[in-house]
Order: structure tokens, then C-alpha cells, then sequence
């Protein structure tokens, strides 16, 4: 039975969604897994991507677990965030790709919903 806050979480990701605010797969699959999203607006010449984040078999009460966690939502950010720059010395590119990352593990982050996640995040970011 959907409880009142459930409702309001898939009511407003269904009014996010019907928007157009959400860009693509922004809703959650389930609850073992996060959606990692490349923001907007995109470097020169990226692709809109997202990539599934499995958290189903991790312990986030274990700094194993949130450890791990950090470092899948980080690959699945440099994934969704190519193309790399170019050059290094290119410091448009290189500053949209930092952004883009940053950014896609921010808002993944915010999405698992653990505080001691946020944490360990907020410590090496």
C-alpha cells in the first residue's frame, strides 16, 4: 500500500518528468540503485547520458560500503561526462569536464538519500 510519502516523492517526479525538467532518467529504477545523470548544460560536443549505479549489494552503515558506493558513482560520472578534453591546456574543456562531474556526483549523491554518504563525499570532494 503507497504510503502519503511515497505518493508525493513519485508525484513529484512524475510532475518533473511531464515538465521536461528531469532531462532523461532522472527517476530512480529502484531502490538498489542510483541514476547517475551528466547535467545541463553539456560540454561542446557530449551526448546526453546516464548510467545505473547497483547499491543493492553494498552496507552503507560501513565505510566499505560507502567507500565503494563513492568510487562506482565516480566512474559512472566520468562515463556520462566525455568526452574528455581535449588537451589540458584547453581550460574551457577542461573546466566544463570538472563541472560535469562534480556536478553528476552532487546530484547522485543527494539521491541515495545517506547522510554518512554525504559526508564521506562532502570530506573528499
Amino acid at each position: 500500500m503507497p504510503t502519503r510519502h511515497s505518493l508525493a516523492v513519485s508525484g513529484a517526479l512524475a510532475l518533473v518528468a511531464a515538465t521536461g525538467l528531469a532531462g532523461p532518467s532522472l527517476a530512480q529504477p529502484s531502490v538498489g540503485e542510483v541514476v547517475v545523470t551528466a547535467p545541463s548544460p553539456l560540454p561542446a560536443g557530449a551526448e546526453i547520458r546516464s548510467k545505473i549505479v547497483k547499491i543493492s549489494d553494498l552496507d552503507l552503515r560501513r565505510p566499505e560500503g560507502r567507500e565503494t558506493l563513492l568510487g562506482r558513482i565516480r566512474s559512472a560520472a566520468l562515463e556520462v561526462c566525455t568526452p574528455r578534453p581535449s588537451h589540458p591546456a584547453n581550460f574551457k574543456d577542461a573546466d566544463d569536464y570538472n563541472r560535469c562531474i562534480n556536478e553528476a556526483m552532487d546530484h547522485a549523491i543527494a539521491r541515495v538519500e545517506s547522510p554518512e554518504l554525504a559526508l564521506v563525499y562532502s570530506r573528499v570532494r
